[in-house]
Parts: C-alpha cells; structure tokens; sequence
C-alpha cells in the first residue's frame, strides 16, 4: 500500500503554531498501535467472496427449477419468483465483483483504495430488485385486468416446496456465515449500535447481508406461493396468484429499504452508530495535556473500516508526540478505529490568530 494517510511523517508549522502528524508517529512506535496491522489482518478476510459463490450456486440451480416449474403451471406468481431470484443471481455476482476491487490497494488517485466499491456494488443490487418488483407488479396488474389467472396448482405447488428448500438451506448458510447475526428489520444492522459493535466495529459485510436479504425475500415469497396454490385448489381463488405478487413486492420493499438506508449515511459519511461521538470526544479530552478537542470527524471508508480526525489543544509544545501517540492508541484500540488523523494544536500560538480557537479557555 502507498503511503498516504498512513504516512509517518510529522508537520511542524510554524507560522500558524500548528502540528500535524498523522496516527503513525514514528516507526519506533508499538506495533498495537499501527492501523496497517488492523488493515492486514482483514485483508484476508474472503469469507464473504465464498460465501456469496455458494449462493451464487445454488440460485442457478434454483432459477431453472422456477423457469420451469413456472411455465408449465402458468404462475405468475412462480415466474415472478424466478425473476427475481435471476436479479439476485446477478447481484451476488455484481457484490463478489465489489468485494475483490474493494481489497485492491490504494493509490495516489484512491487514497482509501476501493473499500467504498462494495457498497456501490450493494445500492446497484438494490436497485435491480426494486426494479423487477415494479414490473411484477405491473404484469399481475395486466392480468387482473385480462382475467387470465388459470393455473397448474399441482405443478405450482411441487415448484413451490422445491423453492422453499432451496431457500432454506441458502437462508441457514447465510446466517451461520455471519455469526448468527440479527437480520431483524426494525432497524438498521449495517451499523448496529450494540455494545458488542462498539468494541469490536461492524463485522457483517454489507454485499452479504443484502444476499441474506434477497434469499429471505424469496423464501417467504416461496411460502406464498406454495399457500396461493393450496388455496386455488381447495376454493379456485385464481386471484390469489397475482395478489401474491403484490405481497411479496410489499415485503421486497420493506426488507430493501433499511439497506438502502445504511448505504446512504455511509456515503454521506455519518458518525457510525457503532461508534459513540461523545464517548470518543470525552476520551480524547481526558488524555493528559489535553486541553481541549475541537474538528472530530468520525465517519465510515468500508464495511468494516472507521476512520477518524481530531484537533487536539495542548498547552506545552514539548507534550506533542506524547498527546499523539496516547491519543492514536485510544482511538485504534480503544474505539477500533483503522484510520486516524491527529492535529496536535499549542494553545498558546493558536488562541490569538484563529477566532474559532478563541472558543476555548
């Protein structure tokens, strides 16, 4: 990786009573206190990649059992789903895609290298799915409007259960690839606010939750289809088929959105919410010599990369590398938090020229 935010390299300027310094001080310093170590480490992270390879896998086998299945019963409802279980293949495809460019190292035109790819990658599956929703709707409109609802329910039915176990077995996969995470939909899980996240930073990657999120879509969208076929057998509701559609293209909405969400505050680099701003500023006021904090930006560069800018107010010139290297372990062990930045100001020097700096005693 070139040096770029990570640089070793201390600025003293004179003029203005100012020192930057970024968080690697000195190559003498501890290696617990280089953010490369944590950079390291989860590059060899590939887990996602295969996981979502698997899917991939098992979506193909999936998608010609619906086409199928589909056809032959003339369901919408199944053709719908297997619709959407092609755009989901082509998302899967699209994140493992994101996911080897997000590791590429950076360079003088990408300093942060390509961590944000992946969530460009996700927004783009998204977006596909909302898409397909929209036409499903509109062709179980048309056919309403026709009255050529007649289906196979027996042919609808066995496609049904075999979608069902193909998603089961996908469902499982993808929860215990993530640890057993929560994929509740009542708030956001990029950026969980657990205590558990706030030690150890975002660990579910963002392509494979939305993959998780796709094959929950059509899981459920399986059991409706299967229930709109036991239904139409037992009461020749032909409706049922394209009222199913629109459900599912409810539940698509519903379980997309808090992704879309998540992806949106990254992007405009929000504070995280597994990480606590006050707790941070509080932190970073309490190192000794510390006299004030002022321009703390916390914001996220990949699923499971922070980063961090502070100005710190000092009051002896000579306490700066001391303040600096107190206030780099605070942030990269203490809050997990991969790329910082600390500005070491002398109070003294600064309290005359900046009127911004004038607000603190």
């Amino acid at each position: 990786m070139e040096n770029n935010s990570q640089e070793n390299d201390f600025v003293v300027n004179g003029a203005e009573g100012e020192m930057d310094t970024s968080a690697d001080e000195q190559n003498n310093h501890s290696q617990s206190d280089h953010c490369h170590t944590l950079l390291l480490s989860q590059r060899e992270k590939r887990s996602p990649e295969r996981v979502l390879w698997l899917v991939v896998v098992i979506s193909a086998l999936h998608i010609t059992a619906q086409l199928v299945g589909g056809v032959l019963a003339n369901s919408l409802s199944i053709i719908a789903d297997s619709g959407h279980i092609l755009t989901d293949l082509v998302s899967f495809l699209i994140s493992i895609f994101m996911i080897r460019i997000s590791v590429v190292n950076s360079n003088r035109r990408f300093t942060f290298g390509y961590l944000r790819a992946e969530f460009i990658g996700a927004l783009a599956s998204i977006f596909i799915i909302w898409t397909i929703t929209i036409l499903m709707i509109v062709f179980a409109t048309q056919r309403i409007i026709s009255g050529q609802m007649t289906v196979d329910t027996r042919i609808m039915f066995i496609t049904a259960l075999v979608g069902i176990v193909f998603n089961f077995v996908m469902v499982l996969f993808l929860k215990w690839s993530t640890g057993g995470a929560q994929f509740s939909h009542g708030h956001s899980h990029f950026t969980n606010s657990s205590v558990n996240d706030a030690e150890n930073g975002p660990k579910e990657n963002v392509n494979v939750r939305a993959a998780f999120i796709h094959v929950l879509g059509d899981f459920i969208q399986s059991i409706g289809v299967l229930s709109a076929a036991l239904l139409i057998r037992w009461t020749d509701f032909q409706l049922a088929d394209p009222l199913c559609t629109y459900f599912f293209s409810l539940v698509v909405f519903c379980t997309s959105v808090p992704i879309a969400r998540d992806i949106f505050l990254v992007l405009m680099e929000s504070t995280p919410s597994f990480l606590d701003y006050d707790a941070i500023r509080r932190d970073l006021n309490g190192i000794s010599f510390v006299r004030g904090v002022h321009s703390l930006h916390l914001w996220s560069v990949g699923t499971e990369r922070s980063a961090a800018i502070a100005h710190l107010i000092i009051d002896d010139e000579s306490k700066f590398i001391e303040v600096t290297k107190a206030a780099t372990k605070l942030l990269q062990n203490g809050h997990k938090i991969h790329f910082t930045t600390i500005q070491i100001e002398i109070h003294e020097q600064i309290h005359s020229q900046c009127k911004f700096c004038k607000t603190f005693p």
